[in-house]
């Protein structure tokens, strides 16, 4: 029997600034439907990591394989993810539902069908967040920049949000 294909595949992939090694070789494997954490100090890659996952930036060496097709070197668009930023820098004028659902709304999705992944997305959202604990504060990265992440729409993916 065939093993399913990760959603996200990183294989040994680094990412340079000029001198400064930003990540260094990492191999991960995601998933699909499957709740992902990145986690660690101020500095260690974390945001870095996700911003070549979205297209924002490029890995130096290693592949980054999106359900098995090699994206490391595809820009943001032609991408099956979205980025979610953790403040309000992209839409402060919109609800939170109408930013997550934005994406589909980009894709001609139906209003209902819309607003049923936004509130599969919720429940999905409240299960990962413990009762008694407060939610994480946003993630900034080393320069104060709002730290992407993934949201619906380009296929239907789930949110993950990096930790701080």
């Amino acid at each position: 029997m065939t093993e399913p294909v990760a959603a996200v595949e990183i294989e040994g992939v680094t990412k340079r600034f000029d001198d400064v090694v930003a990540v260094d070789h990492v191999d991960l494997a995601i998933g699909d439907g499957e709740f992902f954490a990145l986690l660690g100090p101020s500095g260690c890659g974390k945001t870095t990591t996700l911003r070549m996952i979205a297209g924002l930036d490029f890995p130096t060496e290693g592949r980054l394989r999106i359900f098995g097709e090699d994206v490391g070197t595809l820009p943001p668009n032609k991408r099956p993810v979205n980025t979610v930023f953790q403040n309000y820098a992209l839409f402060p004028h919109m609800s939170i539902a109408d930013d997550v659902g934005f994406g589909l709304r980009m894709q001609k999705v139906s209003r209902g069908e819309i607003g049923t992944r936004v509130a599969e997305h919720r429940r999905d959202a409240r299960r990962a967040v413990r009762p008694g604990r407060a939610a994480p504060p946003a993630s900034q990265d080393r320069h104060g920049q709002p730290s992407p992440s993934n949201g619906l729409g380009a296929g239907d993916r789930r949110e993950h949000r990096p930790t701080p």
